[in-house]
């Protein structure tokens, strides 16, 4: 049995209008849509709009760092749990010097109505401009070291959760803000969460998720696999200067 899974992240700047018209899109092609970049209270609005009375909603807590929202088609997926998890306390600075609001991650647990498995999702935006850093293994570069942290924070907490609630399977979405395109990006991610396996199987397609790189990713452990060919680019829109992605997850 299998379902789909939508991820897309938007942008602070972008009309509420546009994300409304995205966010309709998506529901109508996926059973799960996860989005980062969607932290003020007015664009989990714009989203809890679209999503109707077919479609739940988990969003993040008060904080502009916790920018992700979860939803679901309520006649497919049960939500048994749900939480804001910060991923670092490493503290990371604006050019102006002001600090950045920590980072957090939505984290969900679901029943799926079909098949009785259960799982666990969480989404997550990791800190920007690190690419490089990580490249070169950088070790005092503050927004490296909240990266890493994160990941393996989220990683520590989904599996917690995993293991309390008993589930088949567990899901890691994020905006990375590195590129899977590359073999050390994907045999870093792999380094950090070496049991769970990255869904984009097809990596040299022309463009990405933002520009020609594909930062944003998800990664699946336990009874969830994916769909050949894997992960693929879905159709831009307006609402955001990434690319929103899609890909069938297979109950194994």
């Amino acid at each position: 049995m299998n379902f789909t899974h939508i991820h897309s992240s938007s942008r602070y700047d972008r009309s509420l209008e546009s994300l409304e018209r995205a966010a309709k899109k998506y529901n109508a092609d996926a059973d799960l849509i996860t989005y980062t970049e969607v932290e003020f209270e007015p664009r989990e609005k714009a989203v809890k709009k679209a999503n109707g009375k077919e479609f739940g909603f988990v969003s993040g807590d008060e904080s502009h760092a916790n920018d992700s929202v979860i939803s679901y088609r309520k006649d497919r997926f049960k939500l048994v749990y749900s939480e804001n998890f910060k991923n670092s306390d490493i503290v990371v600075y604006r050019v102006d010097g002001e600090a950045r609001d920590l980072p957090y991650s939505t984290i969900a647990v679901f029943d799926d109505l079909k098949t009785g498995k259960r799982f666990v999702v969480s989404v997550a935006h990791y800190a920007s401009d690190v690419q490089s850093e990580l490249g070169n293994k950088g070790t005092t570069y503050r927004r490296v070291l909240q990266w890493r942290q994160s990941v393996s924070r989220t990683k520590r907490r989904v599996n917690k959760l995993a293991k309390q609630y008993k589930c088949d399977a567990r899901l890691m979405v994020a905006d990375w803000n590195a590129d899977f395109k590359l073999a050390w990006v994907r045999a870093l991610v792999k380094s950090m969460a070496p049991t769970y396996l990255n869904t984009w199987k097809q990596l040299d397609v022309k463009g990405g998720t933002h520009g020609n790189r594909i930062i944003d990713a998800t990664l699946t452990r336990g009874d969830l696999g994916v769909k050949k060919p894997g992960a693929e680019l879905y159709e831009d829109d307006a609402s955001s200067d990434h690319r929103p992605y899609i890909e069938i997850l297979v109950w194994l």
